[in-house]
């Protein structure tokens, strides 16, 4: 029985002796035609009838022999949630409209219908003491991806973000950490100037706030320790110690805040408040006792 590549191919005789008139079928030995010259039949090409199937990438041996593999890291997505149930299906819809394929909601003890949500949305649950800080790294503790990207409950993820986190990560490796641009999709000129400035202060100083959505690699963020348990600007003491690391980016890639507490307190006394809380930190202020100020 053939075998290998041959499997497929058959094969005729290589030589055979026929009868002139009465052709292939018959042997001039036996013939007893009138006419029996010796005619030679040459045998036909081998003809292949079916080939081996393709072979998928092999991304192990390509590693190995040391061609570059360009594997697109697996994102594991992190929402911080209480008392969250009015604004967290539209971003769970959109968190799973961008394609995350592992998506935690850390509750930090909601007396309302944000925990059946998120596991209405086939999200994993985790509870966690009240406190962003706290919730954030409960979060992180346990997802499984190479990176994590922490979202707020009312922050709106757009089509194609998690594709362009995971393509400036493959293509610059002195990344470690990012955030989104900034965008409360409102033609009202305080929101849109709090777009521009917000933006610009982040491009400045190189670091995002949480309603940018704050994406970091898993390893950078172990070496760093992770989100420290405080109630506010945990996400700009991560991002401090981050840039100890490596470089933080700030995509262009938009990412929808919500203006609810704009829109609830005011634009003036929100902007006062937060230049003062962000003031007295620098100066040393605890970040648990600015909590009350905000």
């Amino acid at each position: 029985m053939s075998t290998g590549r041959f499997a497929g191919m058959r094969q005729l005789p290589h030589k055979v002796e026929a009868c002139s008139c009465c052709g292939p079928e018959c042997s001039p030995a036996t013939c007893e035609c009138e006419s029996s010259a010796k005619v030679e039949v040459k045998p036909a090409k081998a003809v292949t009838v079916a080939s081996e199937p393709k072979q998928p990438p092999d991304h192990e041996g390509a590693a190995m022999r040391g061609q570059t593999v360009n594997r697109q890291p697996h994102i594991s997505v992190i929402i911080p949630t209480l008392n969250e149930a009015q604004a967290l299906p539209r971003a769970l819809a959109s968190v799973n409209g961008a394609g995350a394929t592992e998506v935690i909601v850390v509750d930090g003890g909601s007396h309302d219908a944000t925990v059946s949500i998120a596991r209405a949305h086939g999200c994993r649950v985790v509870q966690a003491p009240a406190g962003r800080g706290s919730q954030l790294h409960a979060g992180a503790a346990v997802a499984r991806g190479e990176v994590f990207l922490f979202l707020h409950a009312d922050c709106i993820l757009l089509p194609g973000s998690l594709e362009e986190i995971q393509r400036v990560l493959v293509e610059r490796p002195a990344v470690v950490a990012g955030g989104f641009s900034l965008c409360h999709g409102s033609r009202r000129l305080d929101l849109r100037l709090v777009d521009i400035v917000g933006n610009l202060r982040a491009r400045l100083t190189r670091i995002p706030w949480g309603d940018q959505g704050i994406f970091v690699r898993r390893e950078a963020y172990n070496d760093v320790g992770g989100f420290r348990p405080y109630p506010l600007l945990e996400d700009q003491d991560l991002c401090q110690r981050l840039q100890q690391l490596g470089d933080l980016i700030i995509l262009r890639q938009q990412i929808l805040a919500s203006p609810r507490r704009l829109l609830a307190h005011g634009f003036g006394m929100t902007l006062v408040r937060a230049i003062c809380i962000v003031g007295l930190y620098h100066l040393g202020v605890s970040p648990h006792r600015l909590v009350h100020l905000w």
